[in-house]
C-alpha cells in the first residue's frame, strides 16, 4: 500500500466516526425535541382555555361599558337636558320679576323726588 492509500483509507475511516458521532447526536435531540412535543400538548390546551376564559371577560366588559353608556345617554337625555331647561326658563323669567333690590332702589328714587 502506498502513502496516498493509507492517507486515503485514513480520512474516510475519520470521516465515517464523526458522520457517525454526528449522526447520534442529531438521533438524541430530535428525540428531546419530541420528548418537549409531547410536554407542550397540554400546555397549549391550557394556553387555549386561558384564550377563551379572557375572552369571555373581555366580552362582559364590553357589554358592561355598553349599557353603561346607555345608562349615561338616558339620564343626559331624562334627566340634565330637562333640568337645563327649566334653570334657563327660571334664569329668563327671573329677568321680568322684580326682585327686591331694585324694589328697594325704586323706593329709594321715589323718596327722593
Amino acid at each position: 500500500m502506498t502513502t496516498t492509500q493509507i492517507l486515503l483509507i485514513f480520512s474516510v475511516t475519520i470521516l465515517t466516526v464523526v458522520l457517525a458521532i454526528i449522526g447520534v447526536y442529531v438521533a438524541l435531540v430530535l428525540k428531546e425535541v419530541r420528548e418537549n412535543m409531547k410536554k407542550i400538548g397540554p400546555i397549549l390546551d391550557n394556553v387555549v382555555e386561558e384564550q377563551k376564559y379572557i375572552n369571555d371577560i373581555l366580552k362582559t366588559a364590553q357589554v358592561t361599558v355598553g349599557q353603561a353608556s346607555t345608562i349615561v345617554q338616558y339620564v343626559n337625555e331624562n334627566v340634565v337636558e330637562p333640568i337645563g331647561g327649566v334653570v334657563s326658563l327660571l334664569k329668563m323669567l327671573r329677568g321680568f320679576v322684580p326682585t327686591k333690590s331694585r324694589k328697594s332702589s325704586e323706593n329709594r328714587q321715589k323718596e327722593e323726588e
